[in-house]
Order: C-alpha cells, then structure tokens, then sequence
C-alpha cells in the first residue's frame, strides 16, 4: 500500500477531523484530500508524469504535506527543497512548484499556486484509496555530516518504515495523537513526525512564523505530542506561567542537537509529559531515543536505545572498516533489507570518513560506545558545530569573517552556552578589535541560530609541535581569559 492509497482510506473513515492546522489554515482530512486533487489537476495539465521531479519552492505546511502524498500518488521524486538548492546539489527538477513566478527559473517549468484554483468547486472529488505504487521518492536537504548542504534521497517504502519506528512512543493508540511541531515541515524529521500522525489518523499543528506561540497553540488545540529543537526550551522556560499550558501534553520529543540536563529538568517541573531526546540524522532517519528521568543521574553523552529495527548498527575503526565485535568507535549504519538513502550525486565518505561508503555504510562522524543496549556519544571526528540541528563547518565560518574583516586571521571553536546548546568561541588576529556585535552581524545572514559567545583578539596563536593551530590549547586560552 502506498502513503497516498492510506491516507484515502482514513479520510474515507473521519471525512470531518482536523488534520492540519497552521497558523493560516485549517483543514479537514476531505479538506486535505481536496488540495491534493487541486494541485493534480494542473501539474498533470503542466506535463507531470510518473518519474519526473518536482521541486518546492514555498514551505507552507499544507502545500509540504499535500505534495508528500501527490508523488506517492503519481509516483514522482519529489524534491522538499527550493529550485536554487536543487539545482546548486546538481539536480534539475522538470517542474517547480511556486508561490508566484520566478523571473530566475524557465517559466514553463514553473507551476504557479493560483488562488482560483480553491475557489471553484470539485465537479467530483476523486478516490484515491488503492491507488499509488509505493515508488516515490523523497529527497530532502541536509546539512551533512561534513556541514555542505546536500540533497538526501530516500525511497518511499524505507521512508515509511523509517518515520513509524521513529513516532512509536508507547503511547495509547485510542487516544488519537495530537501533534504540535514547531521545526519546519520541510525536514526529514518534521516531515515524517507529520506524515506518520496523518496516516495513524491523527492531528497535526505545524508552526512557523508563530512557534514563539506554541504554548497557547498547545493549550487551545490539547496538543498531546510535541516535537521541537532543544533550542525552543529555553524560550518556553522564559515564558510567564509556562505550567499551565501544558496540562494535556504527555510526550516531548527533542531533536536535532543536544540539550543539557539543567534544562530538561527545569522543564519537567512544568509538565508531567515524559521527555524523548532523539539522535538520528536526515541521512537514516532517527536512530536512537532516550527517555529523560528528571532528577535521576544522566551518564554523560547517552543517547538511548536503538529504535530502528530495520538498521544495523556496527562500530568502524580508523580505515572506516568495521569491526564485528567492537563496542566502540566510529559509529556507522547500514540496512541489511533495503537500500540505504544516498546523497545526490555524491558517493564515498569525506576527507574525515563521514558519510556514505561504497559498500553501503553511512558515518554520521561520531565516535560511539555501546554498553548493552545503551548507546554513548564520546565525540566527533570533525569540526561542525550543531546548532539546533543546523550543522555548520568551522572552515565555513572562518572563511566567511575573513572576507568580512580583511587583514584578519579567525579561529572559531565549538562551545557551549549556558542551556547547554552548542555555540562558537572566536579567537583572531587582527590590526584592531573588532565588536561582537559586527561579528554576530557578519554571520546572521548565512549561519541561522549561530550564536557567538565570546571573542578575543591575540597577538599570536598557540601551535602545535607540526606547526598547526593547536585548538586544545587555544580553548583553554580563551576559557581562562572569559
């Protein structure tokens, strides 16, 4: 069966039910059903057949999802991702679904959202159930494990599998879940977080430009699962009475970077809802959860238990060849029955050994330890800082200050703030000081979320005995002198 042939049939069973609400918008599961027949109908007059690739050049939640559904149903690669990105990672989509046209991209291939597309009625609305072939294919952007952004491709039967392991959270299934996300629907993980509600018959609220609001959303609408960045915790807990909303939540769910304990902890005073931190990456999906025991010890690094029965986990040593019976090192994934994702046009691992190799390994780039069935992060092999799940290259953010202040030598390295979410410290050699606040300025507009926390300018920088930046000692350096 595919996600399209599904969906039919839950709507065919609650018509009426909410299935998404924005906060523009809210619709039905007919009402869903609907939009899906409305952009069919001229993407096939357009010249859109199975196999082709469509592209998303808009990120509403109700366009994401329909267009989800509509390459399940037409059996298209559909790109979740905007033309320029596309065409930047070498794909070329036939068609580009837009909010109004783009001067940039061939106009034929442009397939623009007309308002009067809604305000005519359906002669008759179409069946779906039992119709789709299960041979879509998604490719959704990433940062990568080396922080290039890249296009991730996945097959729609392991898509599948993958988001139903990953939203199987031991809840009551009479319940109907109520999902709030707050991530942006473009992502693998939202993505999948709202598709799986929708075919378990469930609600979804995606938030974008409101998420600052998502505590009254929460209230209004009984949410009972939330799925959000570790990043959005500390603004929940700066809101007044935060406590109160919060009554019906009964599963939190943090991706996309690590959050400290002290918060975790401070938010649990507010909620009896049990707190999931997932690990996992749009490369494979979410891979390990770890269910968060306010007041009890965290081991450091643990990262949970596996919860993909569909992968195998094995530990990679230095050459990137794996080792049967090792415990620990380079963590690597592979799906003994089905085909991995893959990056568009791009094979092998990097200079570090991330990514995927040739015999069907991907390397997320951590260093791992299991101890039974639990899992432990010790660390990374390369220089990315991740913030709130946007991972970044330290040569990146070098690059880009160095162009921004000429004559200037900088040295960015990871840190953490107070919550606990990484961030950069900043050492450089320059003619004069330089204000945190140009620096910050410098690096809005291409590194989102990117938070500097301290900056100090140096005579000289500390080398190692070959010659190179010594960081370790330069970390301290900075750390002394805060």
């Amino acid at each position: 069966m595919s996600l399209m042939s599904d969906l039919a049939e839950i709507a065919a069973e609650q018509p009426q039910k909410i299935a998404l609400i924005t906060e523009t918008s809210q619709m039905s599961y007919a009402d869903l059903l609907d939009l899906i027949q409305r952009l069919d109908g001229p993407l096939a007059m357009k010249g859109l057949r199975p196999g082709h690739t469509l592209a998303l050049d808009t990120s509403r939640a109700e366009f994401v999802i329909a267009a989800i559904f509509l390459a399940s149903l037409r059996g298209l690669t559909l790109a979740v991702a905007p033309t320029l990105r596309c065409r930047d990672a070498g794909l070329i989509p036939d068609f580009s679904l837009v909010h109004k046209p783009d001067p940039v991209l061939p106009r034929d291939t442009q397939i623009v959202i007309e308002p009067g597309w809604f305000s005519t009625p359906l002669r008759q609305r179409a069946d779906y159930r039992g119709l789709g072939k299960d041979n879509a294919r998604y490719a959704f952007q990433s940062s990568g494990s080396t922080g290039q952004p890249k296009l991730v491709i996945a097959e729609e039967t392991e898509w599948r599998v993958a988001m139903a392991h990953a939203m199987s959270l031991g809840t009551d299934p009479q319940r109907g879940q109520r999902l709030l996300s707050t991530l942006a629907p473009t992502t693998n993980w939202a993505a999948g977080c709202n598709i799986e509600t929708l075919l378990s018959g469930g609600s979804v609220v995606s938030l974008g430009a409101q998420s600052d609001r998502l505590l009254q959303y929460i209230d209004l609408y009984r949410i009972d699962t939330l799925a959000t960045a570790p990043g959005m915790v500390p603004k929940i807990l700066e809101m007044p009475q935060a406590g109160q909303y919060l009554a019906s939540l009964r599963d939190a769910i943090f991706a996309g970077a690590v959050v400290s304990p002290a918060l975790l902890d401070r938010f649990a005073k507010l909620t009896t809802a049990r707190l999931h931190i997932d690990y996992g990456s749009t490369e494979v999906g979410v891979c390990f959860r770890a269910v968060y025991r306010p007041g009890t010890p965290q081991a450091p690094g643990h990262v949970g238990r596996l919860v993909r029965p569909d992968l195998e986990v094995l530990f990679c040593d230095d050459s990137l060849t794996p080792a049967p019976e090792a415990t620990e090192g380079r963590i690597a994934f592979r799906r003994p029955a089905g085909q991995m994702r893959s990056y568009l046009r791009q094979s092998g691992p990097d200079a570090s050994g991330a990514g995927f190799t040739h015999d069907g390994l991907f390397l997320p780039g951590d260093l791992m330890r299991r101890e039974g069935e639990e899992y432990f992060i010790l660390g990374r092999v390369k220089n990315i800082v991740n913030c709130g799940g946007n991972k970044y290259r330290l040569e990146d953010i070098a690059e880009l200050l160095e162009r921004a202040f000429p004559d200037s030598q900088m040295v960015p390295l990871i840190d953490t703030g107070a919550d606990g979410l990484e961030a950069i410290a900043l050492a450089y050699r320059a003619p004069e000081e330089i204000a945190p606040a140009a620096i910050t300025a410098a690096l809005k507009p291409r590194f989102r979320g990117l938070a500097l926390l301290r900056a100090q300018r140096l005579d000289a920088f500390p080398l190692t005995p070959t010659g190179k930046i010594d960081r370790r000692t330069l970390t301290e350096l900075l750390a002394a002198n805060t």
